[in-house]
């Protein structure tokens, strides 16, 4: 299927070395490479749609293969060798996606015995944005760095000539079929026509299970327990161990704030933090007490989300209620 029939159209695809890609016979080693945050969860995900092997433990909604990604990432060439060796006996083409592989592009090049690449490009002022919200970035110092590793993926381009697909992430969002009929025509395969549907289905701008796990400020947890004097539960950061603050909304008032730090030996026993340094309790002034039908809410500090178990309404007399791991 032709790009477009109309030469003038800027489909936001292009590739580099076209008459390099592999033949047949080779198993196709697929770098899926872009500065975090620039769409090559998107790439990723279509691939996988696609029916293309994305690593073994490369699950939605990112399909990063964190076990490979772990070894370049110690210089364990070895290890990520022996890794690479065991995917290509298994599979005749597999794919890796790591947006932080821009740093290191020559030792994956040096690698991967048959490297092909989809590099997917977005604007700074996006990218920065996406993580001025997610990742708590200062937005000007985060353009100029993303300006930065744009450069570095442009030098090895430019020194490399690697056969590649170039993509706008705009352009794809804008039509979807024609960029993922661009990457079965890429990588020469020809999926079935579920997955090529499930590859196009997959691809919209801001999906939620995205935005909701790439959230530097994520927590999960609970209220369990309300009285007219206190509130208690638990909080934890879904992507560290480090203690979190938590804030107590009365009818959409905030009126106070305190660590999620006090040991809860359950909730260590169940996994949910190997210190169990997860609880909490706010203390109320006989000003604060709470009264019948109060709204009590409680969520993580920066998190754009309550906690489990609420919004509660205060019934006028004190409730218990077991805490859950979810």
């Amino acid at each position: 299927m032709p790009l477009s029939t109309n030469p003038l159209v800027n489909t936001g695809i292009h590739i580099i070395n076209q008459d390099g890609i592999l033949p047949e016979q080779l198993p196709k080693n697929i770098i899926v490479s872009g500065i975090a945050r620039s769409g090559t969860s998107l790439v990723a995900g279509a691939l996988s749609k696609l029916g293309v092997f994305m690593g073994n433990k490369a699950y939605p909604p990112v399909f990063e293969d964190v076990e490979l990604s772990d070894t370049l990432e110690k210089k364990d060439l070895v290890a990520a060798q022996a890794m690479i060796e065991r995917y290509n006996e298994k599979h005749p083409i597999w794919g890796w996606k790591r947006p932080s592989s821009v740093g290191y592009l020559d030792t994956v090049n040096s690698i991967f015995p048959n490297p092909v690449y989809i590099f997917i490009f977005k604007d700074i002022f996006s990218i920065a944005k996406r993580n001025q919200i997610s990742m708590k970035f200062d937005l000007v110092s985060n353009m100029r760095s993303t300006h930065q590793q744009y450069g570095k993926l442009l030098t090895f381009i430019e020194m490399y000539h690697p056969q590649a697909m170039m993509v706008s992430y705009d352009k794809a969002l804008m039509n979807r079929k024609l960029f993922v009929q661009s990457l079965c025509d890429f990588i020469k395969i020809v999926p079935l026509k579920d997955q090529f549907h499930s590859a196009v289905e997959f691809i919209r701008p801001n999906p939620a299970d995205y935005l909701d796990a790439s959230r530097v400020t994520k927590a999960k947890g609970r209220v369990g327990r309300m009285e007219e004097l206190f509130v208690a539960g638990w909080a934890t950061a879904v992507h560290n161990k480090n203690p979190i603050k938590v804030e107590l909304f009365v009818n959409e008032k905030k009126v106070a704030v305190t660590k999620a730090d006090l040991f809860r030996k359950d909730l260590m026993e169940k996994g949910i933090h190997p210190k169990g340094r997860v609880g909490f309790r706010f203390d109320l002034t006989e000003d604060q007490k709470l009264k019948k039908d109060d709204v009590v809410r409680v969520r993580a500090e920066n998190e754009v989300k309550d906690l489990q178990n609420c919004p509660k309404v205060f019934e006028g007399v004190g409730t218990i209620e077991k805490d859950k791991e979810n």
